[in-house]
C-alpha cells in the first residue's frame, strides 16, 4: 500500500509540473497572449472610444509589461500589466469613452495607436522584441479582408494562424473582458510522456499484485 502512494505522489508531481508551466513563444497553437477583438471604428468618436483586447490561453499568469502594439504608424508600450491565466486585457483610448459604451471601465486607458477605418494592422511584440500575434483589416495587408463598421472584429477561437480565418466580424460593439476562448493545456514532452507510461505500467503491477494478496 505504500508503494502505491509513493508512485501516486511521484505521478502527481510530474504532472504537475508538466502543467504549470506556460509557453513563452508564439506558436499556431495560441499558447502564448493573444489579440482578440478589436474596436477601430467606433460607433460615437473614435479618439474616445477605439480599444484593443488581449487574452491570455495558458494555464499560468504572463506579465506583459513593456510589451509592444504596433500599428502601421506607431507603437504603444504596454504599462505594468500582468495577465491571469483565462483572463483578459482591455487597452482604451479613454476610459470615459469606452465607459459609455459599456457601462465599466478598461483595464488599462491611454492607448496611442491611431486605428484606421480604412486599413490598418497590429503586431504585438514581448519585450525581446519576439512577435506574439498579428491581425490586420480593410486589404491594409494583402488577404486580410475582414472589415467593420460601427462593431468590433474579434478572434473566432483560441487556435492562432496568423492569417484572416481566425477571425470575424461580432455584429457589435464586442463584449471586452469576455469571450469563448479556452486554456491551452501543453502536451506532454516525450520524454516525460515515456516516463508517465512507465510509472503508470510499474503502478498497475504494483496495485494488482497488491489486490491479489488481499483475495488470498
Amino acid at each position: 500500500m505504500k508503494i502505491i502512494k509513493i508512485f501516486s505522489i511521484v505521478l502527481y508531481f510530474l504532472l504537475l509540473g508538466c502543467f504549470i508551466i506556460p509557453s513563452t513563444q508564439a506558436s499556431i497553437a495560441g499558447d502564448n497572449i493573444l489579440i482578440t477583438e478589436v474596436l477601430y471604428d467606433t460607433p460615437g468618436t473614435d479618439s474616445d472610444e477605439e480599444w484593443i483586447e488581449l487574452f491570455n490561453p495558458t494555464v499560468a499568469e504572463i506579465n506583459v509589461t513593456n510589451w509592444i502594439i504596433g500599428d502601421n504608424v506607431d507603437n504603444y508600450t504596454i504599462p505594468l500589466a500582468v495577465i491571469p491565466s483565462g483572463g483578459y486585457l482591455t487597452i482604451a483610448r479613454v476610459a470615459a469613452g469606452f465607459n459609455a459604451l459599456y457601462t465599466y471601465d478598461p483595464d488599462i486607458e491611454g492607448l496611442t495607436l491611431y486605428l484606421g477605418n480604412s486599413g490598418d494592422k497590429l503586431t504585438l511584440y514581448d519585450e525581446s522584441d519576439v512577435i506574439i500575434d498579428f491581425v490586420a483589416w480593410e486589404n491594409y495587408v494583402e488577404g486580410w479582408t475582414i472589415g467593420a463598421q460601427y462593431t468590433t472584429i474579434r478572434r473566432i477561437n483560441s487556435t492562432d494562424t496568423d492569417t484572416v480565418d481566425d477571425w470575424e466580424n461580432s455584429l457589435t460593439t464586442g463584449d471586452p473582458g469576455f469571450g469563448d476562448y479556452v486554456l491551452i493545456i501543453p502536451e506532454l514532452p516525450q520524454s516525460l510522456a515515456s516516463i508517465f507510461l512507465v510509472l503508470t505500467g510499474i503502478a498497475t503491477i504494483v496495485g494488482l499484485s497488491y489486490r491479489k494478496k488481499r483475495i488470498r
